[in-house]
């Protein structure tokens, strides 16, 4: 920033990339750093922090201890030349109209621009924007002093190319931080360059305990071993370890620990090893955060698998299938979030939102299956709106198969083994199913989405071709650096800007789009079905493209204008009046064996109440004897040769009549008579005969 400071006056279009790079001295604590404002709240949760933005003080008034929890001060503030910290209006604040200057010494430009935040209380986490800085500039630094006197310092660039662009920088800490102190870097041409601060963010962050697992054979007994730890200077510690309600066929063994211990072990096993297990210990601070551990007991029989369920967890199901001779045996599943000692995600894949109620875990199996294994994975979603989206096409499959180093099971970094995405969408709200590949077993498998702004994140510290990775050996690296199109999955060979649009769900020749010419879960008719049956969605599950049935046949349900049974005719089903006087619908009606002929009749509509006059109706009559119904008819025959056969009569208005021969009937009984229509229905009414 051109000193003296002032104000700017002209703004030009820009496109910020801040560059970020962790850099320790003497400390070991524990810092997260952040390049954007929403990933450092996201990772805040509900914690809130103290916000300056310094609009609300007159321009030119001198900062030192006014805000409540800071106080600022410079170590040049004694020399001749001192500018002192204070507001100014100023184009580059990060929100208008004003930002914090000073802290350096306009009589001695090889002298930096300090700024110095004396926290009290102390704090353990911490974000600003830099402004004004020019990109040209060496980066400037930020250096945290924490309570056991180490310190750690974090270099900070602007790498957007203009001096307009602010410049993001959050940390949180597990150690409380007692100062941050703020320095400038050089201009190109000598001398130190000049910043200003903006939307000032400070406070204490608390966090849920942290949860890991994994499976393991302790004294002959298969199960999960688990920690639960709660580690920070502002952190309650583990206060109870508990089996959750909903578990079934699993125990739970916990180390004996005090109340508020930072960490706790424990263990879950099956009751009855003969039946498969599943649910979750749950651990809890003193501030009823929590973290959970999942785990699933899946009972294999010998022989090949396919589709096999062997792990759950919230909104999230895995199933394998493996055509190897697998003997019969236990598979483990724990289920875990992501980090703290978990394999790293390759760049650019981050893990879900914050917000989402059923995040991607990392699943640790441990299994009998061996050799090539096909993993589906299926992730819900949990819809708020008519607007949210169901389906997440950027889900992705990660996986890490142990190695064995140094008598030690370790497991590298994930690599996407993705090989198809698509939409679920016979499941309401449409859950995400992704499909790939891997060697088993033991593994870790996890899902992640995989993420421009963590691509740019990453990039944003790749300076040169050398440093730009090409983990797929395709030609095309992740940030392009090269010059030629970067490679929009640098995990698979198979996906880059040469490659063809295939059938999967995937963005294969990086233009943006997946499967624009063959677009899984769209409406599609299913070939050789009829009616309703007839309805499908297009699915990439496996090539070519298909067209998967989504509606199966039902009872045909009356004047629907639906062919619910698929048989090619819409509302077949005729609408049925009810047998007709002198018959009684209820069964009550009884006749005189003298009578010589019964009147059996009904009439018969269609959906727009028209008479149906063309029906082929039958009438069938059953004895029924202590209640039970014979299964044979007896024979029967009109009166007056009225009826042909069995066959009922029909006139212009839809009225259906069967003359029946009562002689042919036995007093003191009861009958049924059962009427059969040609849409396939019947019509039952009991009558007595005295």
């Amino acid at each position: 920033m051109s000193r003296p400071i002032w104000f700017l006056v002209r703004i030009v279009p820009f496109c910020l990339i801040a560059l970020i790079v962790c850099a320790s001295s003497t400390a070991t604590a524990a810092v997260t750093t952040y390049t954007n404002l929403e990933s450092f709240l996201a990772a805040l949760g509900s914690n809130s922090l103290t916000l300056e933005d310094f609009d609300h003080f007159e321009p030119g008034t001198r900062i030192g201890d006014q805000i409540p929890g800071v106080v600022f001060s410079s170590p040049n503030s004694s020399s001749e030349g001192y500018n002192p910290i204070k507001v100014i209006t100023n184009l580059a604040a990060s929100s208008a109209p004003n930002m914090l200057v000073g802290g350096s010494d306009s009589a001695d430009v090889t002298i930096s621009q300090i700024m110095v935040l004396d926290f009290s209380p102390r704090i353990t986490a911490f974000a600003f924007f830099l402004t004004a800085y020019d990109p040209t500039a060496t980066p400037a630094s930020v250096r945290f002093d924490f309570t056991d006197e180490r310190s750690q310092t974090f270099p900070l660039a602007n790498t957007s190319g203009n001096e307009l662009t602010p410049v993001f920088f959050g940390a949180i800490s597990d150690l409380p931080i007692v100062e941050a102190t703020i320095s400038s870097g050089d201009e190109a041409n000598g001398g130190f360059e000049e910043y200003g601060i903006d939307d000032l963010r400070f406070g204490i962050a608390t966090f849920p305990p942290a949860c890991r697992s994994h499976p393991e054979t302790v004294e002959g007994v298969f199960g999960i071993s688990g920690t639960a730890t709660d580690i920070g200077a502002f952190e309650t510690g583990i206060q109870s370890v508990f089996l959750d309600e909903s578990s079934s066929n699993l125990r739970l063994d916990v180390t004996e620990f005090e109340p508020g211990a930072s960490s706790v072990s424990f263990r879950l096993t099956q009751i009855d090893t003969t039946h498969d297990g599943q649910g979750r210990a749950i651990a809890t601070d003193g501030e009823e955060k929590s973290c959970t551990v999942s785990a699933s007991f899946r009972a294999l029989d010998p022989g090949p698998t396919e589709n096999k369920i062997i792990c759950e967890d919230a909104g999230l199901l895995l199933a394998v299938s493996n055509g190897e001779s697998t003997p019969d045996g236990t598979s483990a599943c724990s289920a875990n979030l992501p980090g703290g000692g978990e394999p790293a995600f390759p760049p650019g894949y981050a893990p879900s939102d914050p917000d989402d109620p059923f995040p991607c875990k990392v699943l640790t199996i441990d299994s009998p299956i061996r050799g090539e294994t096909k993993l589906v994975l299926k992730k819900d979603h949990l819809r708020t709106s008519e607007e949210d989206l169901d389906y997440e096409p950027n889900l992705k499959l990660l996986f890490s198969h142990s190695e064995i180093v140094g008598g030690e099971t370790t497991f590298p970094p994930f690599a996407d083994v993705t090989q198809f995405v698509e939409r679920i969408a016979t499941v309401a709200p449409d859950p995400t199913r992704v499909i790939g590949v891997v060697e088993f077993s033991p593994v870790k498998v996890a899902c992640a989405i995989q993420s421009e702004a963590a691509r740019l994140d990453f990039c944003a510290g790749v300076p040169t071709l050398r440093t730009d990775p090409d983990d797929d050996h395709d030609g095309y690296t992740l940030c392009g650096t090269s010059g030629a199109a970067r490679d929009c999955n640098d995990q698979v060979r198979a996906i880059n800007p040469r490659e063809s649009e295939v059938c999967n769900g995937l963005d294969d020749n990086c233009d943006g789009r997946a499967d624009e010419d063959d677009p899984p879960g769209i409406a599609c008719p299913v070939p050789g079905l009829l009616g309703a049956c007839r309805q499908g969605v297009t699915s990439c599950a496996s090539l070519p493209l298909v067209c998967n049935q989504t509606v199966f046949p039902i009872k045909e349900v009356a004047c629907n204008g639906v062919d619910d049974d698929c048989d090619g005719k819409i509302d077949g089903i005729y609408d049925f009046s009810g047998y007709l006087p002198p018959i009684k619908p209820d069964g009550t009606t009884a006749f005189l064996k003298k009578r010589s002929a019964i009147p059996v009749k009904f009439r018969l509509t269609n959906c727009a109440g028209a008479p149906v006059t063309n029906a082929v109706a039958t009438l069938e009559v059953l004895f029924v004897r202590k209640g039970v119904i014979s299964d044979d008819a007896i024979d029967i025959s009109s009166v007056g040769n009225a009826n042909t056969d069995n066959l009922y009569r029909s006139d212009s208005n839809g009225v259906y009549v069967y003359n029946l021969n009562a002689s042919l009937l036995q007093s003191n009984s009861v009958y049924v008579f059962r009427t059969h229509l040609d849409d396939g229905t019947t019509k039952d009414v009991t009558i007595s005969i005295k």
